[in-house]
This record gives structure tokens, C-alpha cells and sequence, in this order.
């Protein structure tokens, strides 16, 4: 299944010579390993370029069904991002796309190559609820309400990063963010540069703002660290966008990491997809983190046996997760400021909760460490 997900890489960077035969059999294992990696449609571009690879009838009509629903759903979400764009830029909103729609044209070329399920949008930290306030004429309303007194408290959480809305009707998510991601896996956020080097993206009759090469393949390799790379399809994306960065874009990506305390986790999935699918871009680290390899190669191969496991890796408790995730710091000081977070910070589900007087916040930290501890019960009951 790797060998072929390979292979799909290297068409699309532009890649002439013709696949290596060899078949593919069906089997219920096979469709239920690509359909949780989410690359089922993907195995339909292959089978359409190769169909003595995919002799298997079955399999192909799996892969033809995957294709298909695929078209059906992003379809639908981008006519939901274009009102959404469309009527936010009407009131002097302008939002840059954010993975979804844009990504999956940008990168694959075919709108149903790509499976993903909520949408995101990128906007200024100052035009966040203005945002979310005047999207309620399309049906959309927050997910969690955010008191205007907690609202402030709110952009400043270390945990905090997106505002989801969720619209009415469809049930559809729409994450509005205005930074990278949380303190937890990037340090000296500083998002403000987004802005100054953003390109255009064609999707359909419409252009749409998104994220700089470099900028984009960061994001994207702290969001798949977050969730441990369980999808291939996410590092399908990284092996994508790598092969169109500039020289001196991997030396800024090392650097920057280096400096916000994320080199690990980025480092991780840049490794991943390079041995998965070959990257062909230099890994060189700065100087200043060698100390960090060894952990890295740990972890690469760690995740790297999950992936290739034809079996669902076994579902993480919290405290193994947490273990998981803690693992990928580049600091035991990080560690610990992110366990503290992660226990007396508020989650984006919290919010609602929270009451308005400062004081009675202390209140609400214990709230949350029994509803962490009740979490973690059920899931060991289930498992």
C-alpha cells in the first residue's frame, strides 16, 4: 500500500515512467486500511492508470465509491468556503484558506483526491469575533459561547488558537483561526508573519489567499505531530508540499523550529515522509538541536510501525497520550509547562463553563480535572 502511495507522489511531482506491476488482491483488510488513512480515492487514481494492478473488482469499486462520495462532500465545502469568503469579505473581512479546499487543489490537482472534513480559515486576532458574529446570517454559530467579558481571557489562552463554529443545519465545522496553533507545541507564536507572504490559489472561478509554501509546511507538520501522524494521507501532504520549497526554505523551517522549541516535532514528520516517500530534500539540522536526533529516530520509528500495522493501532488512554505528546518536546522545562496547561488551562469545550468573575475561575479548574479524570475512566472501561 506504501509502495503505491509512492508511487502517486511521484506522478504528481511529474514523474513519467510507468508503475511497477504488481498486484494488488482484494481483501476487506486492504479497503479498511486505505479508507482509515483516508487515501481510498487515491487508490482509484491508481487503479484508473493501472487497472492490471487492481484486478480485483471489488477493490476497485471501493476505491470508485471512496472517489466519488469524495467529489460529492468537497464539493459542498467549497461552496461553503466561497459564501463564507464571499460575505465576510463584505463586510471588510478578508480571510486566507487554510488546508481544505485550497490544500487539496494545490496539491493534488483533483478536488476528490482528497479527503478531509471541516473547514478552516485564517483571520486577524482583532477581526475573530466580528467574524464569528457575522457569520450567524449563514447559519453558523459557535460551538462553545465565549461570554464578551471572557473574551480577552480568551485569545490569550495558552491552549487556545480557534474559534469552531458550527453551522445549524448541515452540522458542518468551520474552525476560525488567528494563530499558529496553541503554546503547548509552538513557543513565541507569532503569527503576524502569515501575513506578509501569502500566495494565490485557484479553486473553480475563484482566488483564494493561503499560507507561503514554508509557512504552510510548517503548520501542517505541527498539526500532524499533534495527532502522532495516525493518517497517511496527512503525510501524503507533507511529501507534496516539500518537493515545491525553495533552497533556502528547509534551512528556515530547521531554524524556526529550532527557535519557537518545536524542532522534534517538526523534524518527525519531515523524516516520516521522506522515508515513506521520499522527499529528496536535505534534513540537515541546526547545530544547536543534534542532541535531539536520537529522540526523533525514536519516534519516527514508533510511529512509522503504527502506520505500517495493517491493524488500527490500540486506542490511547489519556495518560498515554499524554505520555505520547510529551515526548515530542524539545525541553523538559517545555514539558512541564505543558502538563500545567494542559491541567489549569481552559480547553475550547471550558469556555461555556467558565464564569465571568476572575475569582470563580478556580472554581472551574477543578471542574475541568474531574472531567479529565472521568474521561480517562471511560476509556478504560471501553478498552
Amino acid at each position: 500500500m506504501i509502495g503505491v502511495l509512492r508511487e502517486f507522489v511521484h506522478l504528481r511531482r511529474g514523474a513519467t515512467q510507468p508503475f511497477a506491476v504488481h498486484e494488488l488482491e482484494h481483501s476487506d483488510a486492504l479497503v479498511a486500511y486505505a479508507a482509515r488513512h483516508g487515501v481510498l480515492p487515491l487508490l482509484h487514481y491508481v487503479a484508473e492508470r493501472n487497472a492490471a494492478r487492481f484486478s480485483a473488482t471489488a477493490t476497485r469499486v471501493a476505491c470508485w465509491a471512496a472517489y466519488e462520495t469524495t467529489k460529492v462532500h468537497n464539493a459542498r465545502a467549497e461552496e461553503a468556503l466561497a459564501a463564507v469568503s464571499e460575505h465576510l469579505a463584505s463586510i471588510g473581512i478578508a480571510l486566507v484558506a487554510h488546508k481544505g479546499p485550497v490544500l487539496t487543489h494545490y496539491l493534488y490537482g483533483d478536488s476528490a483526491l482528497r479527503q478531509y472534513g471541516d473547514l478552516d480559515v485564517l483571520l486577524t486576532q482583532d477581526e475573530l469575533f466580528r467574524a464569528s458574529e457575522a457569520l450567524t446570517v449563514l447559519d453558523y454559530a459557535p460551538k462553545t459561547a465565549v461570554a464578551r467579558s471572557n473574551q480577552r481571557a480568551f485569545l490569550s489562552a495558552a491552549r487556545q488558537y480557534d474559534l469552531e463554529m458550527v453551522h445549524r443545519e448541515r452540522g458542518d465545522l468551520l474552525e476560525l483561526h488567528w494563530r499558529a496553533d496553541a503554546d503547548h507545541f509552538v513557543e513565541q507564536l507569532d503569527s503576524a508573519r502569515w501575513w506578509s507572504s501569502l500566495q494565490s490559489v485557484v479553486v473553480g472561478d475563484r482566488v483564494y489567499r493561503q499560507l507561503s509554501d514554508r509557512e504552510l509546511c510548517f503548520t501542517l507538520l505541527i498539526h500532524g505531530m499533534k495527532h502522532q501522524w495516525s493518517r497517511l494521507a496527512w503525510l501524503l501532504d507533507i511529501a507534496l508540499l516539500v518537493a515545491k520549497l525553495d533552497i533556502d526554505d528547509m534551512p528556515w523551517l530547521m531554524a524556526t523550529a529550532s527557535a519557537k522549541k518545536c524542532f522534534v516535532r517538526l523534524q518527525v514528520g519531515l523524516v516520516l515522509a521522506d522515508k515513506l516517500f521520499g522527499t529528496n530534500k536535505r534534513l540537515d539540522a541546526n547545530e544547536t538541536s543534534h542532541h535531539l536526533q536520537p529522540r526523533v529516530q525514536r519516534i519516527v520509528m514508533r510511529i512509522e510501525r503504527e502506520l505500517r500495522s495493517a491493524e488500527a493501532s490500540e486506542t490511547r488512554g489519556l495518560w498515554r497520550s499524554v505520555q505520547a505528546d510529551l515526548e515530542c518536546n524539545d525541553t523538559l522545562a517545555q514539558s512541564a509547562r505543558k502538563f500545567i496547561r494542559l491541567v489549569f488551562t481552559p480547553n475550547h469545550d471550558d469556555w461555556h463553563d467558565l464564569p465571568t468573575h476572575p475569582l470563580s475561575k478556580l472554581m472551574a479548574f477543578g471542574a475541568r480535572i474531574a472531567r479529565l479524570l472521568m474521561r480517562q475512566t471511560r476509556l478504560k472501561k471501553n478498552h
